[in-house]
């Protein structure tokens, strides 16, 4: 379990290769207060509905903004390829705290 923030991303290089945007689930940790070490996590574990939540709530860039969507503790699962040179992140779940509604609306404000 990591105390941080998850969010769907949508992966630019993807539309750079083929036109379309990809998107992709990153974690940033409280304990990187910069938000400059992202980490891609697979969502392979999670159901349906756990996906569609994530892609409703943790879009809106809280790296960079103090909203505290999709904010919590986050819990991964980390394993090493067979082959030794690959590491790969699950998510395995989250414990999210309760956003701040007047700040999430005052950064959605901002974006007009």
């Amino acid at each position: 379990m990591i105390t941080g923030i998850l969010l769907e991303e949508t992966d630019g290089i993807d539309k750079q290769i083929d036109g379309t945007d990809k998107n992709i689930l990153v974690f940033y940790a409280d304990t990187d207060k910069d938000r400059k070490h992202r980490m891609v996590i697979a969502t392979d574990a999670l159901d349906n509905d756990q996906k569609t939540f994530i892609s409703s709530h943790c879009w809106l860039n809280t790296a960079e903004y103090p909203t505290s969507m999709c904010h919590g503790d986050v819990y991964i699962s980390v394993q090493r390829e067979p082959t030794r040179h690959f590491i790969s992140y699950e998510l395995d779940g989250a414990a999210f705290t309760k956003s701040n509604a007047a700040t999430v609306v005052t950064l959605l404000s901002s974006f007009r």
